[in-house]
Formats: C-alpha cells, structure tokens, sequence
C-alpha cells in the first residue's frame, strides 16, 4: 500500500511540472495604447474602436501599429486587439480619446468616458476631442511629415500660448462638466486638411451628446467669459462707415477680465455680461491715426461693437441649443431660492435676456500708426 501511494505522488509531481504556467509579461512585452477612437459600429450594440501604438524597435517599417475592431466596450475592444498584435495592450499611456461626429451626435460619449475614468490605469488628463468624419479614416492614413500620429495629435490638443483659449478638454474635465448642475461641455473639433489634422472648430455637447460648432474666434471669447485670464490673438475684421473704409486688427491679449451679472428671477430672466480687455495692437489695416488720441477711441469703440455682436450671436446659439457652456448658472443660483436643477437652468436661460458689454483697451500700437 505504501508502495501505492510514492508511485501516484510520483506520477501526480511528474504531470504537475508538465503543466505550463501562463508567462506574466515584462514591460518589454505591453503595447502602450496612445490613442483610442470611436466610431459606430456596423452591429447593434457595438463600437467601431481604432487604437494606435508606438513600436520602439528600430528594425521594423512602421513606428506605430493600428488595430480596428468592433466590441461592446472599450476594455473588450482592448482584449480583442491584444489577440491581434505581439504585445498585451495596456491603456497606461492613452493620452487622446477620439470620437467621431456621428458618434458623439448619436450615442453620446458618457459611457465610454465613464468606463475608461473607472480604470485606475488610465490617467485623467487624457485629452477628448470630436472628428469630422470617420475616426479610423483619420488615424490610419500616413501623415508623411507626422510619422507617429501618438505624439503628433497630443502636441496637437496640448493647450499652447497660440491656441491658448481653445477649450481643450480632457477626460476629467468632461465628466465634471457633464455631471454639473451649471454647465455643459465643450472639445475641440479636427478635420484632415490639406494632408494634415487641425483644429477647426469647438464641438457644443448638451449632457454627453454633441449638438453643434462655434468658430475658433467665438470660442476664445466664450473661456475669456468663463474665468479671468491671459489669452492669446484675436483678429477681427471691422466695417466700413462714412469715410473710414473697412480695416482688420490682430490684437496679441496681455489679459481680460469678466464679470457676469443677473437678477436671479427665474419669471424674468436677465443676464448682464461685461468683458474687459486690454493687449497690444499687433496688426492693422486701416484709415485711423493711432497716434491721435481721439482716433484710437474710435476704433475701440468700434471693435468694441463688433465683439459685443459676435458674443450676442453666440449666446443666441447657446439659448437655442439650450446649454450653457459659460457658467453662468452659477451665478443665478447665488441669487435664486427655489428648486435647482440642470434641466431647470438650460429652460430658464433660454429664455433669458442677455445684455453684453465689451470695453478694449489698446494698450500699445507699437510701431503702427
């Protein structure tokens, strides 16, 4: 019986070192995922996910893979693509999340948003943005002077002194403005152009779901709005009257200041906007003698109008829209005693009667005159 039992451990020990173990994987053998897209699926229920990585070897033909697949969520996307590629895909280095147009219009980014804010592997400060057009068109081309599209579209959405007043929109920031009871989101929108991807334009989310575009200009106006800061250009192009004829002015901003005024009166809504702001007249073409006191009012004043028209056009689109990307909720609520709810803000500032005020200062013309 003793004999027994040593030849069945013998035979047990033998079969349990026959057994492989499954290899946990070195750093060397983790694909770091840079940039995930999103497009609609073709089946119901799934998500088109395009995802790159950089290949550090120096012998291969491509310094950055791309995979495609169809999934019901990103982490299962991930899993799919990891079957498809030499590494295990890990998302510790994702730094922009894409989505297109059409998925952003119609399914909405909250819960791919929310379940990538759940993985502790993924950082907070990836940046979002929205794409005209197909994600995984966008990211599979080769942008021959941007060989690897990773650094390139996060340098891209990276805030710069140029760029500096595009809402530039990463993961956390989203999902707080989502989750508020006084605000609604904003993303920057590219398109391929000529060969390469730009910022063309700011994406306007209601909730999680896009519902339309401003123009850049209208943008730097709208974060100038929101806090008090340093900004970057802004051109405008002035009209012509009597005998000044029609001129254009770059204006390099040294800094704005805001102040948002309301009665509270949910019945009657009102709502007083003023911007103030001061920078140095980098550009102009036009009739006025900049060195004459009197002329230079002029033309604030008349610049003062034209920014006071584009704010106006662009709150009328908000009102419309029925979101509030400015805030401005928050300062109605300070006066107003009732029951509060988002929904209950976005109907009251629809309906409400915004005066905008703009004073610019040219502080310095340079050598222009």
């Amino acid at each position: 019986m003793r004999k027994l039992i040593k030849i069945f451990l013998f035979v047990s020990i033998m079969q349990s070192g026959c057994v492989a173990d499954f290899e946990q994987p070195t750093i060397e053998n983790y694909g770091m995922v840079g940039i995930m897209g999103f497009d609609i699926g073709e089946e119901e229920g799934k998500m088109k996910v395009t995802v790159t990585l950089p290949q550090p070897e120096k012998d291969v033909d491509r310094n950055v893979q791309k995979f495609t697949v169809d999934a019901e969520t990103p982490h299962r996307a991930l899993m799919e693509a990891s079957t498809r590629s030499e590494k295990q895909l890990s998302t510790a280095q994702l730094r922009v999340i894409l989505f297109s147009e059409e998925f952003a219009r119609e399914v909405g980014v909250w819960e791919v948003l929310e379940d990538m804010y759940r993985d502790p592997r993924v950082g907070t400060n990836s940046y979002i943005a929205v794409v005209k057009g197909k994600v995984e068109d966008l990211l599979k081309k080769d942008y021959e002077d941007k060989p690897n599209i990773n650094r390139y579209l996060n340098k891209l959405l990276t805030p710069m002194t140029i760029t500096a007043f595009s809402p530039f929109t990463t993961n956390h920031h989203f999902i707080r403005h989502v989750t508020s009871r006084v605000t609604d989101p904003m993303a920057p929108y590219l398109e391929e152009v000529n060969d390469s991807i730009q910022l063309t334009k700011i994406a306007i989310f209601k909730g999680d779901k896009m519902v339309s575009t401003i123009e850049r200009e209208e943008a730097k106006m709208v974060e100038s709005i929101k806090r008090n800061r340093k900004t970057s250009d802004i051109a405008y192009r002035l009209p012509g009257d009597g005998s000044k004829k029609g001129s254009s002015i770059v204006l390099n901003f040294i800094r704005s200041k805001r102040d948002i005024k309301t009665n509270g009166n949910p019945e009657n809504p009102e709502l007083y906007i003023y911007l103030y702001i001061s920078g140095a007249l980098v550009n102009y073409t036009g009739d006025y003698d900049l060195s004459i006191q009197k002329e230079k009012e002029e033309l604030e004043d008349k610049l003062s109008k034209q920014i006071e028209k584009s704010i106006s056009r662009t709150m009328k689109q908000f009102q419309e829209l029925g979101v509030d990307p400015i805030g401005a909720g928050d300062f109605f609520r300070a006066k107003f005693n009732g029951k509060w709810s988002k929904e209950e803000w976005n109907e009251i500032f629809s309906r409400a009667k915004i005066t905008v005020h703009v004073e610019p200062r040219i502080m310095s013309t340079g050598t222009i005159h």
